[in-house]
């Protein structure tokens, strides 16, 4: 998981970017885009993007400094019976 700021193409406007991993797609990638806004302090409206998308629209603000989390073992998911549960 990071969070990093971009700048979206089309307005010029930066927006905080998380990107999480799927559920049942490790490999997979999506990442939620939080707008600011117009109220100072608070968070704007979030979206769901692809890495496609988020490539297509977005530019990542350079340079900047990126905070990565790495998970593992205990907490990886689904667990075993959830994907049984799954593909029933």
């Amino acid at each position: 998981m990071s969070h990093a700021r971009f700048t979206e193409n089309e307005t010029g406007l930066e927006v905080d970017v998380e990107t999480v991993f799927c559920w049942h797609h490790e490999e997979a990638r999506q990442s939620i885009v939080t707008y600011p806004a117009a109220i100072h302090g608070q968070p704007g409206r979030r979206y769901a993007i692809s890495q496609d998308d988020l490539a297509r629209h977005f530019t990542i603000v350079t340079p900047q400094e990126i905070f990565i989390t790495g998970y593992g073992g205990h907490f990886d998911r689904p667990t075993k019976k959830q994907k049984e549960l799954a593909n029933q």
